[in-house]
């Protein structure tokens, strides 16, 4: 569980700290206020990753350095996580056990070449592979979501299923009744697109019961190949307005995820005017 997320001179938060509750946190507010920067916060300073063109694009306009640092608990433990980034674009990174108030360091950096990395220190306290899938299926869950290579976003997921593992992951889903829903929300290069087709027809094979797709020409492929499974849309494919939906809606998207710049108010404005225009469901 996120316990807080404090951002200084990090996107378009000089200084910002949010503490988080015990129930679900939801991101309210306008465009530009800052809710998409909260959640690059969480990815950058749990693992690095973030949805801006480069690391030094993360610092706040006129600042020299900014970092974003995360406490959170797992498995009865507290932890804290930060990532520091200057203007020169040079990385630092800390991940600790909190221990009583004292920090205790677990790793430091991404020196893979060496065998050190963070990151992977992070995803192996938080569970980030089967057994995590097992535990979300466990807790109650109906649907999980997960992808597989390099054509999902979900790229620490992705690094931690293969096709075999994947498909031993959905067959486990599927005998407790659980979906599985697969991310296939990257954006593709013509060179890929092959690759993409092929990517698609295993998980045809493996029977995932949704796709998360955020391109049209990957939605098109996708109905062409395997018709009997259901598309939802990605996030990342940035849907802010009832045309959108209503046009996604026609070409057979069955779930569309909000971008995350959608305000509560526009959502509900959305939902009427889609829904009341609805000729199926």
């Amino acid at each position: 569980m996120i316990r807080n997320i404090e951002l200084v001179d990090f996107l378009a938060h000089s200084n910002t700290k949010l503490e988080f509750e015990n129930d679900a946190t939801v991101f309210v507010g306008d465009n530009g206020a800052g809710k998409s920067s909260i959640i690059d916060a969480i990815t950058f300073s749990l693992f690095g990753e973030h949805t801006r063109k480069n690391n030094k694009g993360l610092i706040r306009r006129g600042a020299n350095q900014g970092f974003a640092k995360i406490e959170f608990s797992a498995n009865g433990k507290n932890y804290q996580a930060i990532r520091k980034i200057d203007s020169k674009g040079t990385l630092t990174a800390q991940f600790a056990e909190d221990v009583n108030g004292k920090l205790i360091p677990i790793a430091e950096g991404e020196r893979k070449q060496f065998g050190e990395s963070m990151t992977k220190h992070v995803e192996e306290t938080l569970g980030m592979d089967f057994e995590k899938l097992k535990i979300a299926i466990a807790y109650g869950a109906d649907a999980v979501y997960a992808g597989v290579s390099h054509f999902s976003l979900r790229c620490h997921s992705g690094k931690e299923f293969d096709y075999e593992t994947f498909k031993e992951a959905a067959d486990y889903a599927h005998a407790r009744g659980v979906k599985v829903y697969a991310t296939v929300n990257s954006f593709p290069f013509e060179n890929q697109l092959p690759i993409v087709e092929e990517h698609i027809k295993k998980l045809k094979e493996i029977g995932v019961d949704a796709m998360i797709i955020s391109t049209l020409g990957v939605i098109m492929k996708a109905r062409e190949i395997a018709p009997e499974i259901d598309i939802h849309l990605s996030t990342q494919a940035n849907a802010l307005n009832s045309w959108d939906y209503k046009a996604y809606r026609d070409l057979g998207v069955k779930r569309i995820i909000a971008a995350r710049e959608t305000t509560l108010k526009d959502m509900i404005k959305i939902k009427e005017k889609v829904h009341n225009n609805c000729t199926n469901n």
